[in-house]
């Protein structure tokens, strides 16, 4: 009996069982027709290959694995020459296909009539999800004009993670993803450590450079995560080697460490978004934010930055006088040493890797410093703290009372904004509150049409106060604690035909 022709997709998903029934019977439609996969414009990758199985295993399953191991794929001869056309280097092609047949008809039938444990129809749930996993990289061969990839962290058992590494290096035989634009990373879904109230610990430079080298790749995002405080995610990249023009970073918990490696990243950042808050961090406490370490590494930017949006005030909590710690600096670089694919960054890469040992160029005084030869910047939105100063507490020995005192930034606002500049938002001031703020707001706004003749939209500077985005304490109480969760908007991933 002929195979059912598939429809066109235009996108395809990869998360649910269901899902990951289709696939099978698609990649060989594919191989049939491979015009058929040319529609395929986006993939979206959210089912995680668990480092466990679901349920124990009983000893009817494992006869089925263990004959799966010597199963006879010879006769495959399109996948087989679909795995050998990656060249993935180190693998086992009869594995591969194996795994990537595992769905077939007659296997899954022939699997069904085993019992699993405690009477229950067996499952191989870790199985399946590998399969779906190397299925989805033969989809990414197959459709070469993939656009937008939606990715979870794959899990460590997944073959995803280090196909991507070694196919954005240009190290396989076939280049995929020829034609990615935009990449958008969700945060894990492991039954056990997934809460949707906290930060979810993700080495997110570690997606990064799985996809920084590619031709067409534009823009990057991802939201609510935080830095592995165990040091064992990526906080460091090497800057100018990146393709990306367009990052966004939103209602996370990272340091301006971490924030200075993705600004610095691209070869010529266009975009660039982070916001805090609306989440609760595991064991409290927030990562340190130093306004001049960011001024330092947007200044590398300035003659391409045309967004700007920052959305930072609640971390942002004194000002700060950094002094590098070469010794640790050092033992970053140490760390790295032995990675080829940061060697090979590193070898490409232009500008100092630390904002630290920069020397500043202007005058910071706890602010991002002066934007006015940010030549392409057109957008701005920023909190006031960032913008024009972090109020202190000072002692008053003779009333001995403690006040709260905003030192002067070291410009005026209305000469520190590029005259190229449409879009104005201010984060967190209120007229009347704070009298530094006040005077530097009234001289842009009596200024402006001189100085900022682009500038025609402006929020936040006329009593219409715009909170910036606020940490969250307890969780379970978050309105009462300043902060609220934040809810992710709804995305469309399900299965669209052309």
């Amino acid at each position: 009996m002929a195979m059912q022709t598939q429809p066109r997709f235009r996108r395809i998903r990869i998360e649910s069982s269901a899902d990951v029934d289709r696939l099978y019977p698609l990649i060989l439609d594919y191989l049939r027709e491979p015009a058929r996969a040319l529609s395929v414009e986006e993939l979206v990758i959210t089912k995680s290959v668990s480092s466990y199985q679901l349920r124990a295993l009983t000893d009817a399953q494992e006869e089925v694995l263990d004959r799966e191991e010597a199963r006879d794929v010879s006769a495959e001869t399109g996948l087989i020459q679909l795995v050998e056309g990656m060249g993935i280097p180190d693998i086992d092609v009869n594995q591969w296909v194996r795994m990537l047949t595992w769905m077939k008809p007659e296997l899954v039938t022939a699997r069904a009539s085993i019992s699993g444990a405690y009477g229950l129809p067996a499952t191989f749930s870790q199985r399946d999800s590998l399969f779906a996993h190397h299925a989805a990289i033969a989809l990414l061969s197959l459709c070469p004009n993939i656009k937008h990839l939606t990715l979870r962290d794959a899990g460590y058992e997944s073959p995803l993670p280090s196909l991507l590494l070694h196919n954005n290096y240009n190290k396989l035989r076939l280049q995929l993803l020829p034609n990615l634009r935009h990449v958008s990373i969700l945060p894990t879904d492991e039954l056990i450590i997934s809460d949707e109230r906290f930060y979810t610990t993700m080495d997110f430079l570690g997606h990064f450079r799985r996809f920084h080298r590619l031709p067409s790749i534009e823009s990057i995002e991802v939201a609510a995560i935080a830095e592995d405080s165990g040091g064992t995610d990526w906080t460091l990249h090497p800057p100018s080697t990146a393709n990306f023009s367009s990052i966004s970073v939103a209602h996370s918990d990272l340091s301006s460490t971490f924030l200075a490696a993705l600004i610095g990243a691209p070869k010529a950042l266009r975009s660039f978004s982070s916001s805090v808050g609306g989440r609760a961090a595991l064991g409290g406490g927030q990562s340190m934010m130093s306004l001049t370490e960011l001024g330092k590494v947007l200044l590398t930017q300035k003659e391409t930055l045309q967004s700007l949006d920052l959305d930072i005030d609640d971390y942002v909590l004194e000002s700060r006088h950094d002094i590098p710690d070469l010794d640790y600096e050092d033992d970053i670089l140490e760390y790295h040493s032995e990675d080829e694919w940061f060697q090979q960054d590193l070898a490409d890469s232009k500008g100092p890797i630390f904002m630290s040992r920069v020397e500043a160029t202007r005058e910071y005084g706890g602010t991002i410093g002066s934007l006015h030869d940010f030549a392409a910047l057109r957008h701005l939105s920023i909190g006031v703290k960032a913008l024009l100063g972090v109020p202190e507490q000072k002692y008053d020995a003779a009333t001995d009372t403690v006040a709260l005192v905003t030192p002067e930034a070291p410009f005026r606002l209305v000469d520190a904004l590029p005259a190229s500049l449409e879009g104005l938002t201010i984060r967190g001031y209120t007229p009347g509150e704070n009298n530094v703020y006040d005077a530097q707001i009234a001289e842009l706004l009596e200024g402006r049409e001189v100085k900022l003749p682009r500038l025609l939209q402006m929020r936040g500077v006329s009593g219409d106060t715009i909170e910036s985005s606020k940490m969250v304490g307890d969780p379970d109480g978050a309105s009462e604690q300043g902060g609220i969760l934040w809810e992710p908007e709804d995305r469309e991933t399900d299965w669209l035909e052309v």
